[in-house]
């Protein structure tokens, strides 16, 4: 049946090979398998040329972008303090931010071992303590 309906349909379009017609899929006939590797191998080779030629940009900016982050952190406590010593002397946030200065940042405080520790025995205890229903 399907013989039939290949014989119907024009060739160009089915994909499907008749039983014994010999089809090259788009490849020379005298392909064998190291010419086929050898050209596989050269269309990865530029390939991955492109992606390294691509991602250098990236690369560089990404670098620069990280040595600016660095050094804007290193001027996070010079501004924190001399923010805090403008307020002392009489500053107002709301002055400082029509100069341009913001609030700094909150400091995160690190959890202290006795928090740790006292959160950690409080979770031991209600589990060894009977379940009230």
């Amino acid at each position: 049946m399907i013989r039939e309906l290949l014989l119907i349909v024009p060739r160009r379009y089915h994909p499907f090979v008749v039983p014994g017609e010999r089809r090259s899929a788009g490849m020379m006939p005298d392909m064998d398998a190291q010419r086929i590797l050898s050209k596989a191998d050269e269309i990865e080779t530029a390939r991955q040329a492109a992606r390294l030629e691509a991602i250098g940009p990236l690369a560089s900016i990404l670098a620069e972008r990280k040595q600016l982050e660095a050094a804007l952190a290193e001027t996070d406590g010079p501004y924190r303090r001399a923010y805090a010593k403008a307020g002392a002397a009489g500053w107002s946030d709301t002055e400082l931010h029509q100069l341009g200065a913001t609030a700094p940042e909150p400091t995160r405080r690190r959890s202290t071992r006795s928090t740790a520790r006292s959160t950690a025995s409080g979770a031991s205890a209600q589990a060894g303590s009977p379940a009230t229903s």
